[in-house]
């Protein structure tokens, strides 16, 4: 089975967004493209629910940074992200721990991910750069532990990788 792998064609620019993905591809791999076992909790699925868990939580992040900063297709952004958890949950509700394809989820999951990133968080990017370049405090205005008062760190732009 294939793996994700993260390329400079998939950068947004912003760090933080940029680093929700290449959790994300990490999760994917680890979980649906590797020999990872099924813990078999419970008839629904772990794989599926720690995705779930990791989505809501990065989804939850992302969408406070595109409220915060005026984000013109927040609903539709947003949307994106609901459409997804719902086919998990559905999923989740409806596959048995250990006995459906792990690769057919990683195909659905790595798919959407590759497509959201180009059609929806590299536009995300592109509004948020500016912002991000005149929200970074300079190096002297920082505290004693080097942390940015809170939501002047929040979109800092990505170095290129």
């Amino acid at each position: 089975m294939s793996r994700l792998t993260w390329s400079d064609e998939l950068v947004t620019g912003i760090e933080l967004v940029d680093a929700h993905n290449q959790s994300l591809f990490f999760v994917l791999n680890e979980l649906f493209a590797s020999d990872f076992p099924c813990e078999m909790r419970s008839r629904m699925c772990h794989k599926i629910e720690d995705t779930i868990v990791f989505l809501t939580r990065n989804f939850l992040r992302e969408e406070a940074l595109m409220a915060d900063s005026g984000y013109a297709d927040l609903d539709g952004h947003r949307s994106e992200h609901r459409v997804l958890l719902d086919e998990l949950l559905r999923l989740q509700r409806t596959l048995e721990c250990g006995h459906y394809d792990t690769s057919a989820m990683f195909d659905l999951l790595s798919s959407w991910a590759l497509a959201h990133i180009k059609i929806w968080d590299k536009p995300l990017g592109k509004h948020l750069r500016p912002k991000a370049s005149a929200a970074t405090p300079p190096r002297k205005q920082l505290g004693r532990t080097g942390n940015a008062p809170r939501g002047q760190a929040d979109v800092v732009p990505a170095s290129s990788h």
